[in-house]
């Protein structure tokens, strides 16, 4: 709308008239306020995309109408102060801020609008505002008390709601001439006596508030035409009200409100009520024909209310074709969900078939029964009093938009001839359901509107045949997944049709996932040995022959192998296979390989202990089968980056690798400290054969000679504890144990003083590698015989100086070099199983090399080795030591 009024004389020219107004509502203006001259008397631009502040508003002190809701205004209400003749101030919906103080300089504002604004502060400042009929702050932020309204006598209609306002409500109980009240969702309490006397009150909005108390204190406000106190704690029945026969909009919903719905009928302009959730109670009956014909909604959910009629009057008096006596003809909406209905759903519709209006009718969880009739027709129930045997095409099919019975105990449905242009039913969460033979393909025609989520329908028959016609379809993958059914569904596409796919058609929607068999949603777990790879499959299959799996294994990679690999056969099928160089027996996979190339012929041999260590093919990472750290036939050699420690393979970086320096401090100590009481020792033995023969043994010579003289032997003890610690653990592991040797099994190694020893206790193999293994198994059998022969060149030059020495290195040296000159020599021709190795025989000392081999390191232990370097040069070198024997034995004659 725009209206522009100039002020001025009929002779003066339109140029030099005044403009006193400027009203332009809901228009695409925009622009910024300011410039406007300043004999306006009246300013509305609401609803317009003007801009600016309250500072352009200042110079217009003739202003007595304000409007500017709905725009970019910004700015307080200061500026406006010198606005003294302002009579209606409406700024609702803008940017405005602060407080309400500014307001004392308005002693004649009648309305003030500030709604949906940010301004604060207390109600204090309406004190100055005697004048105010109309006030109006919903969605501000002011608060306080309603003290300050005490002062406005001639206030008519007052809106406070959702604001932060508190306190009782006494102070209005002098507001007589007040029309309108709404004071809901604020923190007002008390209960409702400063109302008694408000009788022009004819709307009271007091919903979400601390109000408490009965109503009889409205007894007298018979000009009420709306009543909001819902979700308050207001309790006592209807009975003050009983004269309110305007009374248009009754909502106590949530509060403690108790009565028979019965007494609804006493109000004949009733339009909408809501009695949700307070304990009401009662059902129709014949005082309700012809009753409340102006009602279209009443919500009765989660009362007392049984609402079913009951006896005779079910069908001689409450259906009838006589608008002046039907039952709530006006009616659009009923909701009774959550009441105590109790009864059969037949009984629950026959009453409202004849309802011209009913659009949405909800009835959830409130136990219904039985059978759903068709809403179209009535069988035998009597019409105008009269006997009608079937009559169809009534009222309710043609208004129905929305049915809702879900959660209830129907079980039987009949054609739903519903003719309105949007239909929804539910029928949800009930049990199973029987449709009458065309229901659901009829529903899909009329694109009716159908809720059948978590009801099991018993018509499979039928709804096979709607996927089997192309009237349903599925969707071309799963779309709902139970893991604990063990089943996916496909879900139906449909625009209109919404169900859960398990219950809908489970057999032909639904279908047991991997690992599990069955059929539709009726799944177990493939049990031991057995696997699924397939979606719905109805039976497992059996892994491969020499292989087992878990529960529920989901493809044949889950089955493990007892003997070999899994891989492809010639027929592209998955078989447990041995490995290259294998051959299949009747082991675990884990414990029986052989890491070598293929052969025509394979062979299956078992590893040494620890064998679950050297060989878990499944946590292999090579292609030879054995674990991480280990090579070499039965997986005995450690890998590059790997020394030994007590026949296991351990990383350097786990091992000795920080620490072989500390070692070797450690055993150059051991050497001189060695050579320092030898020494010692030495001149002590000297002193005491130039000493007295006379003279007592003094009790530290005694045990210093006795641990020279027992040394070697408690030495060669130990050495013996090793190769029979060796011994042991090759003959379980010959017999297919499972011993993996003792922890103290490597320093025991160490006291016979071989070259692996000092190999392993530097842990050269994590610097030297492979060539550490080898020289060391040349060099410990080598390295005596060699120092020995050096004895001979000593015993030429002093007499008795080299067998002296050669007894020595023989009492230190011989069981470590023999012991060693044996594995060097020895071959391992069974594996840890007992099995015989054939031509896959090696050498203890070099597993790398084959006992058969030629050539590399092969060559270095030819057969004239073992006649030549053998044992038995060492046993040449015994007699030697018997020529210094009776001095030696004089010695320990002496000793003990």
């Amino acid at each position: 709308m725009l209206v522009v009024r100039f002020l001025g004389s009929s002779r003066r020219s339109l140029l030099e008239a005044c403009l006193v107004e400027i009203r332009i509502r809901g228009r695409s203006l925009t622009g910024h306020l300011g410039g406007l001259p300043r004999e306006l008397t009246s300013l509305d631009l609401s609803a317009t995309q003007v801009q600016g502040n309250t500072l352009a508003l200042a110079n217009l002190t003739q202003l007595k109408s304000l409007i500017l809701t709905s725009t970019n205004l910004t700015g307080d209400l200061k500026p406006l102060t010198a606005l003294t003749q302002l009579k209606h101030l409406q700024l609702s919906s803008t940017w405005v801020t602060g407080d309400l103080e500014p307001l004392r300089a308005f002693p004649q504002l009648r309305n003030l609008v500030l709604g949906h604004t940010q301004v604060t502060g207390d109600l204090e400042p309406l004190r100055a505002l005697p004048h105010l009929r109309y006030l109006k702050l919903c969605y501000s932020q002011v608060n306080g008390d309603l003290e300050p309204l005490k002062a406005l006598a001639h206030l008519r209609n007052l809106f406070l709601a959702h604001t932060h306002v508190t306190g009782d409500l006494s102070p209005l109980r002098g507001l007589t001439q007040l029309g309108s009240l709404n004071l809901g969702h604020t923190q007002v309490a008390g209960d409702l006596e400063p109302f008694r006397a408000l009788r022009q009150l004819a709307i009271l909005y007091l919903t979400h508030t601390q109000v408490t108390g009965h109503l009889e204190p409205l007894r007298a406000l018979t000009a009420l035409r709306t009543i909001h106190l819902g979700h308050t704690q207001v309790t006592g029945d209807l009975e003050p009200l009983r004269a309110f026969t305007s009374l248009r909009r009754l909502h106590l919903q949530d509060t403690q409100v108790k009565f028979d719905i019965e007494f609804l009928t006493k109000f004949p302009n009733l339009e909408k009520v809501d009695l949700s959730s307070t304990h009401v109670r009662g059902r129709l009956s014949a005082s309700w024909r012809g009753k409340l014909r102006k009602l279209h909604s009443l919500d009765l959910s989660g009362s007392h209310v049984e609402f079913l009629p009951s006896g005779t009057e079910l069908r001689d008096k409450l259906y009838t074709m006589d608008e002046s006596q039907q039952l709530l003809p006006s009616l659009v909406t009923l909701d009774v969900s959550d009441c105590p209905l109790n009864g059969p759903v037949e009984d629950f519709l026959l009453p409202l078939k004849a309802s011209w209006h009913l659009a949405r009718l909800l009835a959830k969880r409130a136990n219904l029964s039985g059978r759903l009739p068709d809403i179209a027709c009535v069988n035998e129930a009597y019409i105008d009093d009269f006997l009608s045997p079937n009559r169809c095409s009534l009222p309710l099919s043609q208004s129905l938009q929305s049915l809702d019975l879900s959660g209830n105990r129907i079980t039987e449905v009949e054609a739903l001839n519903i003719e309105a242009y949007v239909s929804r039913v539910s029928l949800a969460e009930n049990p199973p359901i029987t449709f009458a033979r065309g229901f659901l393909q009829n529903a899909l025609k009329k694109d009716l509107q159908l809720d059948l989520r978590g009801t099991l329908l018993t018509n499979t028959d039928e709804i096979s045949s709607l996927f089997s016609t192309g009237a349903l379809k599925t969707t071309p993958h799963p779309t709902s997944i139970n893991a604990s059914g063990g089943y996916a569904c496909h879900d139906v596409i449909s625009s209109s049709l919404r169900v859960n796919p398990h219950l809908f058609w489970p057999a032909g929607l639904c279908g047991c996932m991997e690992g599990y068999q069955g059929k539709g949603i009726q799944c177990r777990l493939c049990g031991r040995g057995f696997y699924n790879e397939a979606f719905n499959s109805s039976t497992c299959r059996a892994c491969p022959d020499n292989s087992t799996s878990a529960k529920g294994t989901t493809s044949a990679d889950g089955c493990q192998c007892n003997v070999g690999r899994m891989s492809a056969d010639a027929s592209g099928k998955e078989a447990c296979q041995c490995e290259a160089g294998a051959h299949a027996k009747t082991a675990a996979c884990s414990t029986w390989i052989v890491p070598l190339e293929a052969q025509s012929k394979l062979q299956s041999l078992r590893c040494l202990q620890p064998d679950e260590e050297r060989c878990n093919s499944s946590a292999s990472s090579s292609d030879l089968g054995c674990a991480d750290g280990y090579e070499g036939p039965l997986c005995v050699a450690c890998s590059e980056g790997y020394r030994s420690h007590s026949n296991r393979c351990i990383k350097c970086t786990m091992a000795s690798g920080d620490t072989r320096p500390a070692a070797a401090g450690a055993f150059v100590t051991i050497l001189v400290v060695s050579a320092l009481l030898a020494g010692t020792f030495l001149w002590r033995s000297r002193a005491t054969d130039r000493a007295p023969a006379d003279a007592a043994p003094a009790t530290q010579g005694v045990l210093k000679a006795l641990l020279l003289a027992q040394g070697p032997v408690l030495l060669q003890l130990f050495q013996l504890w090793g190769v029979l610690l060796a011994l042991s653990t090759r003959r379980v592991q010959g017999g297919g144990g499972s011993s993996a040797g003792f922890w103290e099994q490597e320093y025991v190694q160490w006291l016979q003083l071989t070259a692996k020893g000092f190999r392993d206790a530097l842990s050269l193999e994590c610097t030297y590698g492979r060539r550490a293994q080898s020289l060391s198994a040349f060099a410990s059998p080598c390295v005596p015989l060699l120092l020995l022969a050096l004895c001979m060149p000593l015993e030429a030059l002093q007499h008795g100086a080299g067998v002296n020495w050669a007894l020595k290195l023989l009492t230190a040296l011989f069981i470590g070099g023999a012991s060693s000159c044996t594995a060097l020599l020895s071959c391992r021709h069974v594996d840890g199983g007992g099995e015989p190795l054939q031509e896959h025989a090696f050498r203890v000392a070099l597993p790398l090399v084959r006992c058969d081999a030629r050539g590399g390191e092969a060559a270095w232990a030819p057969r004239s080795w073992k006649v030549s370097m053998g044992p038995k040069s060492w046993f040449r070198a015994l007699p030697l030591s018997l020529a210094n024997w009776p001095r030696t034995f004089q010695r320990c004659q002496r000793t003990f």
